[in-house]
């Protein structure tokens, strides 16, 4: 599992998604408290991809973790740094989760937004949330993307 706060290799992870150790967001990354964080005790799928990585029992590029919210690196990125940020109580959509998972995950990708500009030197990113699989969803677990735009692409996102 990677926390960066406690791998000795940050580097290479850093560095897959164009961060510098040498650049301030890392610090961001490296101050965030981890002392609260627990094991996976909610509520869970065992068919559902996400509550596997929430479990350990699949490997994702985590980026951030509390203990309602999971972020970590999509493994099919519409761009580099593309994050999702999960809440932990498994959910099919926004419109199953508690007020308090809805606030956790969007408290979360803030402060990641935030990170990923800084850090990746772009001027924005979209939030993009499909609810249902007319919307696009794909993954039955309510989840946030966050994907950084520098504006080169000439193309949006959603609108």
């Amino acid at each position: 599992m990677f926390r960066l706060s406690r791998d000795s290799r940050p580097n290479l992870l850093l560095n897959r998604v164009g961060i510098s150790s040498r650049t301030p967001p890392f610090h961001i990354f490296q101050s965030i408290q981890r002392s609260k964080m627990s094991s996976h005790t909610h509520s869970s799928d065992p068919n559902c991809i996400f509550c596997r990585i929430l479990s350990g029992s699949i490997p994702s590029t985590k980026l951030y973790e509390d203990s309602h919210t999971l972020a970590f690196l999509d493994i099919n990125p519409s761009a580099p740094g593309h994050t999702l940020v999960i809440p932990k109580a498994h959910s099919a959509d926004l419109t199953q989760m508690s007020k308090d998972s809805v606030q956790s995950v969007f408290s979360t990708a803030q402060l990641m937004g935030s990170v990923l500009k800084s850090a990746l030197a772009v001027p924005a990113f979209n939030l993009i949330m499909n609810n249902g699989k007319e919307s696009g969803q794909i993954i039955f677990h309510s989840h946030v993307h966050l994907v950084p735009q520098n504006g080169e692409s000439g193309r949006l996102i959603a609108t």
